[in-house]
């Protein structure tokens, strides 16, 4: 109420901060609604008070939001909330069948309907995908899901297109990108898939005869070690551990080009950054593991970073942010009713 109000009353409608409201932004429901601008915006378009964005549910940044109350007469009731509001449907999957724990839960593989396989990962209640999610895979999906932001489908890095065919992993992805394949994916088939947990990832770097007796900071200990070739840095002829050295491919190579580890899972390391489920940190940014094809140094599968799941810097990142622009994701699946990732 620092500046004049509108001609009903009503103060900061546009220009303070975003403000959250109930809509969601399609029919995916996976992004919700916000009106107005913030402090930080100008231009003519973004100070308008009709100015609408949409972002994932948990995103934080210049966010708020105001309420209303539900009027109604002597007697009556207030309207449903189902009536005014779409039933909310989390970007992380829920569902879990009978058929999920009946028939995964004792297997060391499985193949689903995509031809993506799966190996149980020790120590975890999940099998995981042995390759990345591929372009084949997630154009399934973009097909049979309306509105799928389309960014992927020619990708650019510093401007020049990334060669790429159905086997290659798929890439300009961000998190909640990620997460509306694994619930159309659930949805489909009845299992539960989702992102892994950072926990998750390093169990399957590290093949412990006895997971389960691991503590945290053990388990962190043995994974600081490990390159995805084995657990020493070899070096080019400059001095670092580049994952383009020796490689025929420009860009991303076709998933399972090169020797998986003793689990048989590939690419936990140098083809792109993958996506977890790890919660957020206080600024909503989500965490993404391994490494992606141009980056060189001592980067191991241990390798962890943190990015907002979506905005302007998940899609079209400053030209030094390479890593922003070399994330993909693979998936596991839940063999377990009740073992889920965090919430999202």
């Amino acid at each position: 109420m620092s500046f004049k109000p509108n001609q009903v009353g009503l103060y900061d409608m546009g220009g303070n901060v975003w403000e959250w409201v109930e809509d969601w932004r399609n029919t995916n429901q996976i992004e919700r609604v916000m009106r107005g601008g913030s402090y930080r915006d100008d231009g003519h378009r973004l100070l308008l008070s009709s100015r609408r964005g949409a972002t994932a549910p948990g995103n934080r940044r210049d966010h708020g939001f105001r309420v209303v109350m539900v009027s109604a007469g002597p007697g009556s009731k207030p309207p449903a909330a189902s009536a005014a509001v779409p039933p909310p449907r989390s970007p992380a999957p829920v569902v879990q069948s009978d058929k999920s724990a009946a028939t995964l839960a004792g297997k060391s593989d499985f193949t689903n309907s995509l031809g993506m396989k799966f190996v149980k990962v020790p120590g975890a209640e999940v099998l995981m995908c042995i390759h990345e999610t591929r372009r084949q895979d997630y154009a399934a999906y973009a097909k049979a899901v309306p509105n799928v932001d389309s960014t992927w489908v020619a990708p650019l890095v510093l401007g020049v297109p990334v060669a790429q065919d159905g086997s290659h992993p798929v890439m300009h992805v961000t998190w909640t990108d990620a997460m509306g394949f694994c619930s159309w994916i659930s949805d489909q088939e009845g299992r539960t898939y989702r992102l892994p947990t950072g926990h998750e990832y390093d169990l399957a770097i590290v093949h412990h005869k006895d997971p389960t007796s691991l503590s945290a900071e053990e388990l962190k200990a043995l994974v600081r070690d490990q390159y995805p070739w084995g657990t020493k840095n070899v070096q080019d002829s400059l001095g670092f551990a580049n994952y383009k050295s020796g490689d025929k491919y420009d860009g991303t190579a076709p998933v399972m080009s090169f020797k998986p580890n003793k689990l048989g899972l590939y690419d936990l390391s140098g083809n792109l950054w993958e996506w977890t489920a790890d919660l957020p940190d206080e600024r909503g940014q989500r965490v993404y593991r391994g490494c992606g094809f141009d980056n060189s140094g001592p980067y191991l599968s241990s390798g962890r970073q943190m990015l907002a799941p979506l905005g302007p810097a998940s899609r079209s990142p400053p030209p030094g942010a390479m890593s922003a622009r070399v994330i993909g994701f693979r998936v596991v699946i839940e063999t377990k009713p009740g073992v889920a990732a965090p919430p999202p």
